[in-house]
């Protein structure tokens, strides 16, 4: 693993330590420490966890000549710390960090082609720090600054290869004007995105993101309310090619085009009845990349969610339709529809309490992977049929010892596949099709 940029840490440990929580009081354990004026709360956590991944690699049908299938025991080792002071009125702040290492397991595999790879070589630290702090939140204008810190490890998708490491962050503010009894309240933000991988090879996508946003919501009704949202960015990456390592080719295997999406949508959200709540937005959206295909298109979410039981237990059913774009790697965007749905259910008063959910989503991405991305001839068509699915139980034996099993399923269905030259002037076909199956058993103490 190579984290070149321990600043961070750095930095949040001094951020941390700045905080005026004053003199600890004592406190049940899971209620967390709490300062002796009862206003600033901190909470220590640490989840252990065990698990099993059966395709570490994210191996499809026909790869695994040169990647066979590798699945490999992990496990993790999770810190966390929240900071927050709930009660403040004038002021609030939110602080939430944790480290993780993910650990695989396993010995060397060797490929049909005779290349040797060994599962252990993708184990890696992810880290997370978000904070939010408001001013003046009660009051007919407020204003939120807020900084979303994330890096992330991942097994490649080549069997053999180093991890995949990269850094998304965040920062911001949000003014909120809510005058009067608060029935038309609106937000304006602003964030920055940074996206930086540290792995070499992925080094061409770095790219950068201003993002205006927009939110006003008028509650005709006491929890329910007309909505109405737009958002514009200005994106651009800091090489304008990833050329896949190939300086033998006269042209980039994919470009990289900056552009300035704008979506704008109105709806519905809140409660219908006490049980119903309904959340639909429909609108319009535009991608406007600076050179070749752009997306120009209806957008919009449409959900459901049901109560059932008693409300106190918060049982809930979610059914749901959402129709979008991203930016995409392959080419300049995918468009996509997506079906979800969500359940979870307690039981003993919420003692345990069961969750099953997923998502089937169809990607269609415009692309052109000889970089040339001509509005004439968009190259290969290419679709991803993704299916991603979760079970899980977890128990609460009391307020400091929580365990959870959960099992998560990502698949990709689809038959298509793209190509690049190769060193020895042939194709190589990258496979999109695979499964993985990743089972958990976590244990969490907090204070």
């Amino acid at each position: 693993m190579n984290f070149r940029h321990p600043r961070w840490l750095a930095a949040a440990a001094l951020f941390v330590g700045l905080f005026p929580v004053g003199q600890p009081a004592a406190a049940q354990p899971g209620d967390g420490l709490k300062s002796s004026d009862g206003g600033w709360k901190l909470t220590p956590a640490l989840t252990l966890s065990g698990g099993y991944n059966s395709n570490v690699f994210r191996t499809g049908e026909g790869e695994e000549f040169s990647s066979p299938t590798v699945d490999s025991p992990l496990g993790y080792v999770e810190p966390s710390l929240r900071i927050s002071n709930p009660g403040a009125r004038s002021f609030l702040l939110d602080f939430d960090a944790s480290l993780q290492w993910e650990q695989y397991f396993g010995g060397e595999v060797t490929a049909e082609s005779g290349g040797v790879v060994n599962p252990v070589e993708q184990s890696g630290l992810s880290a997370k720090a978000d904070i939010a702090a408001t001013f003046n939140p009660k009051g007919d204008v407020s204003l939120t600054l807020d900084e979303n810190f994330t890096r992330l490890n991942e097994p490649s998708n080549f069997t053999g290869n180093g991890t995949y490491n990269w850094i998304v962050n965040r920062a911001g503010a949000t003014v909120g004007i809510q005058p009067g009894a608060g029935i038309l309240d609106v937000d304006l933000g602003y964030h920055w995105w940074l996206h930086y991988y540290e792995t070499e090879t992925l080094s061409q996508l770095d790219r950068n993101e201003h993002r205006f946003d927009l939110a006003a919501r008028w509650r005709f009704l006491p929890k329910t309310a007309l909505l109405v949202e737009a958002d514009y960015g200005i994106l651009s990456y800091s090489d304008s090619a990833n050329e896949g390592e190939r300086e033998d080719l006269d042209e980039p295997v994919l470009a990289n085009f900056g552009s300035t999406p704008l979506r704008v949508q109105g709806g519905l959200s809140g409660l219908l009845t006490r049980r119903i709540a309904v959340r639909a937005l429909a609108g319009y959206g535009w991608s406007m990349y600076e050179e070749g295909p752009s997306f120009s298109g209806v957008i919009g979410t449409a959900a459901l969610a049901y109560t059932f039981g008693r409300l106190d237990l918060k049982n809930n059913l979610e059914l749901g339709y959402t129709r979008d774009f991203r930016n995409s790697t392959l080419g300049n965007y995918y468009s996509g529809h997506t079906v979800f749905a969500n359940l979870e259910a307690g039981l003993y008063e919420r003692l345990v309490v069961m969750r099953l959910g997923g998502r089937f989503e169809l990607r269609d991405y415009t692309q052109n992977i000889d970089g040339t991305q001509s509005e004439e001839d968009t190259g290969n068509s290419l679709n991803d049929e993704l299916l991603i699915g979760v079970a899980g139980v977890q128990t609460n034996l009391n307020d400091w010892l929580i365990f959870d099993l959960e099992y998560n399923l990502r698949a990709n269905f689809t038959d298509d596949f793209y190509t690049v030259p190769s060193f020895d002037g042939e194709q190589l076909n990258f496979v999109r099709e695979y499964t993985q199956h990743i089972i958990t058993l976590s244990t969490t103490f907090q204070y």
